[in-house]
């Protein structure tokens, strides 16, 4: 593509920054969760001509499925003149495909960025895309508290899974019990919600079989060039309002990786601006904005979170 969520630009973060050069206090993880938005992905829905009533009824049933999640719907008359990237972008990965067709898009890619997601114009169908099982875990527990989730994508390899496993466990265990979040002033940003501020890195696993996972799996492993001919198992950090940090497989996902992707989210937030920090938002169906809200102004805790999950 290429997408923001190299280590190179995690490591060259902590490096560029001298102690105490911040004016933010937050950590990383608690400043993406309160302030950065969920980038929405493009769903391009190209037609060619009037659209019939049931084309029509079909395409207001997207949009309002996409209300609920980061997607923006745009329609595309193919019997008008469109911009370059748009007609690039039908000719390169559209053309064979009955119409309507839905093309979805990662925030940021250009036209020759293979897509996210396409199909026929059908809400039921792009459900799946925006929400599973596993995605509302991972709501549930930023919700709850935790700093991030790294979930460990099996490779169906237990030899090696469980290696993976152990070097998450053991390298996340001891960075929670030895790493100190910076200390909150009254300089700079300020917290904005009551959502418990600590270190908590959970690693879960997360087997390429389960079929209800599917689309989550595939948005991940093609959100960066080459990591769908990864083989063995894949650790991807997940924090924020469902920001994708990095995909550490291979040689990369060592002990000395994982802590320097673990001092990148506890670290005080040194570039406040979103698009200039590492990573890639995924789609999530989550109401980010009202829990913040609710959280900070009225409802008590528990309330109106889910039950809690347990850590490991």
């Amino acid at each position: 593509m290429p997408l923001r969520i190299g280590l190179v630009l995690i490591i060259g973060a902590i490096l560029s920054v001298p102690p105490k050069a911040s004016a933010c206090s937050i950590p990383v993880f608690r400043y993406a969760l309160e302030r950065w938005q969920a980038t929405p992905y493009d769903v391009l829905i190209y037609h060619r001509g009037p659209l019939s009533v049931a084309d029509r009824k079909a395409i207001q049933q997207v949009e309002v499925v996409g209300e609920k999640a980061n997607l923006e719907v745009t329609e595309i008359d193919l019997t008008k003149k469109n911009g370059k990237e748009l007609t690039a972008i039908w000719e390169k990965y559209g053309t064979d495909n009955p119409l309507p067709w839905m093309i979805i898009r990662y925030p940021d890619s250009d036209a020759n960025s293979p897509p996210a997601w396409s199909g026929p114009v059908d809400a039921v169908k792009l459900k799946p895309f925006i929400d599973s099982p596993f995605r509302q875990r991972i709501i549930r527990k930023l919700f709850n508290g935790d700093s991030a989730i790294v979930v460990l994508l099996e490779s169906g390899d237990k030899k090696a899974d469980d290696e993976a496993a152990k070097i998450l466990t053991t390298s996340l265990t001891k960075f929670e019990k030895d790493f100190e979040l910076p200390k909150l002033t009254r300089e700079g940003p300020q917290l904005r919600s009551e959502v418990p501020l600590n270190i908590s890195l959970p690693m879960v696993r997360l087997s390429r079989d389960q079929a209800e996972e599917k689309q989550f799996i595939d948005t991940m492993v093609r959100s960066q060039e080459g990591l769908d001919k990864a083989k063995g198992p894949i650790a991807f950090v997940i924090f924020g309002r469902g920001r994708l940090l990095t995909a550490l497989h291979g040689k990369d996902l060592n002990a000395a990786n994982v802590e320097s992707v673990a001092r990148f989210l506890c670290g005080a937030c040194s570039c406040q601006v979103k698009e200039l920090n590492p990573g890639v938002d995924l789609v999530f169906h989550a109401s980010w904005e009202l829990f913040m809200e609710v959280e900070l102004v009225t409802m008590p805790r528990e309330a109106k979170t889910p039950a809690k999950l347990e850590k490991r």
